[in-house]
């Protein structure tokens, strides 16, 4: 029988090319093993040399040097991105308390100063009541940052006020989803789950507010649809969602060395389900108001305190596109009173049968009241176009 063969560890130099270090279980000439064939074959590819004839290329090129090192840094352990961190930074709306537009610009801009490629698309408030299209515009900032080939999606609340090096601290976790430390304003609840100190380093969490919440956008691939992800249920919050990203093998994290300001408390969209009318008409008005009034870009403080803050205009290479979307939805900057009257007139319409008469007196192809020109009039010879219809009740 032959001796037990004891795996050594052994380095093998390939002169001029490459050393590759490894550990195996190597045969003797005296201890062949039990199999002298294999081991001899083991032997050959060993002392084959890995000349660069042999070698399969991979070729990729860089925008800046900050890109190329995050690829090629030996403690990355990633996989390559044709933007390595690139980011685009999606706030839900634009109802900016005084002084956070000025702050998520700058942390912004600092991130564009150190090589990375970072973007920025407000989501349009497409709420008819308080917070039922959230999941909407969460899912459509996935397929904004999917179609333009983003490697990192931030979601951003309006009213947070982060340090100009939050995102970069974030994107150094290279963690899939990962969140800044987030307390609620006044009571210094934690709003995050397990309930972690400040100061801790990384952890993991069940859960977190999505004031700033960073992931990478190949997280949603485990989805059959990624860009459905979000619901729009108001009852499918922050803790049914990362139920079902763990289901699929993801957790959130949260940075407790990197802590999140915020001007104002946040909205807890299952609570609205314990206001009285009263209570909810107050709701529907100071969010009213916000949509009256548009977004606050001004500088908060300091000698240019009331200017609108646009430093990112001053980069010729930056584009700015303004989109006119105000007339998308016919309830934006309505009271509560006039949002009862479209909702009136829209339930008319739909128990009204509908209004098919002709606008102009002594129209051919009325029948019956209705301008139907396509339906053969009683009488007449047979038209030569083939018209079905079909009705649905």
């Amino acid at each position: 029988m032959a001796p037990e063969l004891v795996p050594t560890p052994f380095t093998v130099t390939v002169p001029n090319y490459d050393t590759i270090s490894s550990t195996g279980t190597l045969a003797d000439d005296a201890h062949p093993g039990p199999n002298a064939n294999a081991t001899e074959l083991q032997r050959a590819a060993i002392r084959t040399p890995i000349t660069p004839k042999h070698r399969y290329m991979k070729i990729r090129s860089f925008v800046t040097a900050q890109e190329r090192d995050r690829a090629i840094s030996p403690t990355a352990a990633r996989w390559e991105h044709i933007r390595p961190d690139s980011v685009l930074i999606c706030p839900m709306g634009y109802y900016y308390p005084p002084g956070c537009w000025q702050k998520i610009c700058d942390m912004m801009m600092f991130t564009q100063s150190q090589g990375l490629h970072v973007g920025m698309q407000e989501l349009q408030d497409r709420c008819f009541n308080p917070y039922d299209a959230l999941g909407t515009m969460r899912n459509e900032a996935i397929m904004i940052a999917q179609n333009e080939g983003f490697e990192w999606l931030l979601y951003l609340d309006n009213d947070v006020m982060p340090d100009r090096d939050c995102l970069l601290r974030l994107l150094n976790w290279q963690l899939p989803i990962v969140s800044p430390y987030v307390a609620e304003p006044g009571t210094g609840r934690r709003l995050f789950g397990p309930d972690w100190n400040p100061n801790q380093g990384i952890r993991p969490a069940k859960w977190t507010v999505l004031s700033m919440l960073l992931m990478r956008t190949s997280v949603f691939n485990c989805m059959g649809t990624p860009s459905r992800f979000w619901s729009d249920a108001i009852g499918a919050d922050e803790g049914y969602h990362f139920q079902t990203l763990w289901h699929y093998g993801h957790q959130p994290w949260v940075d407790t060395n990197t802590q999140l300001v915020t001007a104002g408390g946040p909205h807890y969209p299952l609570s609205s389900n314990r206001l009285n009318p009263e209570q909810r008409r107050e709701l529907w008005e100071r969010i009213s108001k916000n949509r009256v009034n548009g977004p606050d870009r001004t500088v908060a403080r300091g000698e240019d305190q009331g200017k609108e803050y646009m430093p990112v205009a001053t980069n010729p290479l930056t584009i700015i596109t303004q989109e006119r979307k105000d007339l998308a939805l016919v309830d934006d900057g309505l009271t509560y009173e006039q949002r009862q009257q479209v909702h009136d007139f829209i339930l008319r319409l739909r128990i009204d049968p509908p209004n098919r008469a002709p606008v102009e007196p002594n129209t051919p192809g009325v029948i019956d009241g209705e301008y139907t020109p396509f339906v053969q009039p009683p009488g007449e010879p047979p038209a030569p176009v083939n018209v079905q219809i079909w009705g649905g009740g």
